[in-house]
């Protein structure tokens, strides 16, 4: 398991004039982690994500972390200094002791957020009215809508990653290469034409890519080729 941890001080994070030292913790590509947090909250880091925390929670009126990509929370309860997670722009989720999934990775068009256990306020602006969400509930913001809907869903399916498993529903074949690029450290590229192709399956990471991707192409039309070091899928109709 390879995680890069840096340190760096700042005023802003936890709201406070004195600086405050903060680690920043990356899950390279192929990679996933587990971080204990000063307060002995458990983090899981997908790949390709970043956490950043500070070194200590005393003296806070809040427990106040940023994340950038893919985490599953399993937070310590105290009633009196409340759990904060920052997304960016003001995107916050406020809870005094649960577990929950975000998906928040750059460039994505929207962030979801999970809850497992527990309860969860979220608003997606500093200042929005806070949605409470229960457990298997689900929040997901359209960054370029501005939209935020609630749905009920299945809440284990979205953190079985920190499991092993590679867990997917009526996903689209775009979406699920780029999970797939993150997950094994390599570049996935699908064709225009694929682009509507959806899966649902549920299969243990270790087996490999190769082998996901062999499955996919014995249930579908979807055909795999190797070149200069990158998947490519297309469509065995274009052959």
């Amino acid at each position: 398991m390879l995680i890069l941890i840096s340190a760096f001080t700042t005023r802003h994070l936890i709201h406070t004039e004195d600086p405050v030292q903060m680690f920043s913790v990356q899950a390279p590509q192929g990679t996933n982690s587990r971080i204990s947090l000063p307060d002995g909250s458990q983090v899981w880091l997908n790949a390709g994500s970043k956490l950043e925390y500070p070194a200590t929670f005393e003296n806070a009126s809040e427990r106040r972390v940023r994340i950038e990509g893919e985490a599953f929370f399993e937070i310590k309860r105290d009633t009196c200094c409340p759990f904060c997670v920052e997304l960016g722009d003001g995107e916050c989720i406020r809870v005094l002791g649960t577990s929950f999934n975000v998906n928040a990775y750059a460039g994505n068009g929207r962030h979801v957020t999970t809850l497992v256990t527990g309860r969860i306020g979220y608003a997606a602006s500093a200042g929005a009215e806070e949605v409470v969400l229960e457990p298997n509930q689900q929040v997901s913001r359209d960054l370029a809508a501005g939209t935020v809907a609630v749905s009920a869903v299945d809440a284990s399916v979205y953190g079985a990653w920190k499991e092993g498993w590679l867990w997917f529903e009526n996903e689209s074949l775009p979406a699920l290469a780029e999970r797939l690029g993150r997950i094994y450290g390599i570049r996935v590229e699908v064709a225009a034409r694929l682009g509507e192709y959806t899966f649902s399956g549920k299969i243990r990471q270790d087996r490999g890519v190769e082998y996901i991707l062999n499955l996919l192409s014995e249930t579908s039309d979807v055909i795999c080729k190797v070149e200069n070091g990158v998947m490519r899928l297309s469509c065995c109709l274009l052959y």
